[in-house]
């Protein structure tokens, strides 16, 4: 479950629930509720748990899968996604292979910045980032599972 664009933990997941389902929906008790979630307690009301996660409030670093510096990760990948788009359009038609050749050149870069110790926007850290965008747009397109065909799979309706 994501709220507030991050993973809860499963067990905070399950606590919620169980603590939703000990309240009749039609209850016009919306009293503020304490959560155990590990070694602090959460308080939320019975209307945010119905609406779970839409209107939960933000919840302390250690009901999120990761932390805080999952977050930062996650959203500089989505942060170049986005650059990615408005380089090369949103809908740029890419086949599987190509899709690899240019995460092989991507990780190519990353090598050369370490070796050469390049700052700014070729630092190696920084070309993961652009890696794990190219990997995150293939992954939008052809989804989690599958085979990869060695073919150009774009139809002739998607090419420029």
């Amino acid at each position: 479950m994501i709220s507030h664009g991050r993973v809860l933990k499963e067990d905070v997941v399950q606590k919620l629930k169980n603590v939703r389902y000990m309240f009749d929906e039609g209850s016009n008790n919306n009293s503020h509720i304490p959560i155990d979630v590990g070694s602090m307690y959460v308080v939320v009301t019975k209307d945010q748990l119905w609406d779970l996660p839409h209107h939960l409030p933000e919840l302390p670093d250690a009901c999120y899968v990761g932390g805080a510096e999952q977050t930062k990760v996650f959203e500089a990948i989505a942060q170049e996604r986005k650059n990615q788009e408005d380089k090369w359009g949103e809908n740029k038609p890419q086949s599987l292979p190509g899709y690899l050749l240019i995460l092989e050149s991507e990780l190519n870069e990353a090598k050369l910045g370490w070796i050469k110790n390049l700052p700014g926007k070729s630092a190696p850290l920084n070309e993961l980032v652009q890696l794990a965008a190219v990997a995150v747009a293939c992954l939008e397109r052809y989804g989690l599972t599958g085979n990869a065909v060695a073919t150009d799979d774009i139809p002739d309706s998607e090419h420029n």
